[in-house]
């Protein structure tokens, strides 16, 4: 078992790592504290499904990945 963690500061300040439909939910968002908190949350789920399936974690291969969620909240990866 592996542990992945990135904090608000790890996370670029371009948005070209994130699908269109995540760049939508984030325009979506109000608050900045939740805006920080829904970036830090996907980049460390992209990196960690990249490295789990041994995909370049180059931005690029990022918006590859996006984390979806099930009618139960229970989130999931979900890969192009």
């Amino acid at each position: 078992m592996r542990w992945l963690a990135h904090g608000e500061h790890d996370v670029p300040d371009t948005l070209d790592w994130l699908t269109r439909h995540e760049r939508d939910h984030l325009d979506s968002i109000r608050f900045t504290k939740r805006r920080s908190e829904y970036l830090t949350r996907r980049w460390t789920t992209k990196r960690a499904v990249a490295g789990v399936l041994g995909l370049d974690p180059s931005q690029c291969a990022l918006t590859r990945i996006e984390e979806r969620h099930r009618t139960s909240g229970a989130p999931y990866g979900h890969l192009d």
